[in-house]
């Protein structure tokens, strides 16, 4: 015995399994969307895994040094990236002379280094203008703003002595566990841990 069905139960069964596809394809549409705009982000941004390029550079007070390479494996560098025209930059730096003061008590071999996408001239005024002590580094290369993904400011960036990102941050630090995952990031795993690094944590 054949099971015949209505044409108005056929054409309600098709349409049934044509709106299923419909929202599965939706989810899956969101779904790709979602996951290109991951893809971009850690295109457009460093992130813990990817690399920096080694560049020499020059101090404002004329010490060389190259950023994204140390001159030993037991040390390691946090790039200050901001510009001076950014306000959220203005805001982040007396956290980030706090971070210096503490990383440099809790382990010398952790240097902290400022990197502002600007000319010479301008970066000396604002360093000057903001009584900045740690290094500062004028790096108005277009290109090398490109492979250092400083597209967005401003930035706080760990590095191994190959230069390799073991930590990095866009915007300002004002949560503390951001300023713990950056104290973390740059004295864990280097050899002889220092008692000074328990009492100069950055609150």
């Amino acid at each position: 015995m054949r099971l015949r069905l209505s044409p108005s139960l056929v054409l309600g069964l098709a349409l049934a399994a044509s709106l299923a596809l419909v929202v599965a394809l939706t989810i899956r549409l969101g779904q790709s969307r979602v996951e290109n705009g991951k893809t971009r982000r850690l295109a457009a941004t460093l992130h813990a895994g990817s690399y920096v390029p080694p560049v020499p550079a020059v101090t404002l007070a004329g010490d060389t040094l190259v950023l994204g390479e140390t001159p030993t494996a037991e040390e390691r560098q946090v790039l200050l990236v901001f510009t001076t025209t950014c306000q959220y930059c203005k805001a982040t730096l007396p956290a980030w002379a706090a971070l210096t003061d503490s990383l440099q008590r809790a382990d010398p071999r952790v240097r902290v280094i400022g990197v502002l996408l600007d000319s010479t001239r301008r970066t000396r005024t604002y360093a000057d203008a903001h009584h900045l002590t740690f290094p500062i580094v004028a790096m108005p290369s277009r290109k090398l703003r490109i492979l250092y993904r400083a597209a967005a400011v401003p930035q706080t960036i760990v590095l191994d002595p190959d230069g390799q990102v073991r930590y990095a941050t866009v915007g300002t630090l004002t949560k503390p566990a951001v300023l713990d995952s950056i104290y973390r990031a740059a004295l864990d795993s280097l050899p002889i841990a220092s008692a000074a690094r328990v009492a100069s944590r950055v609150p």
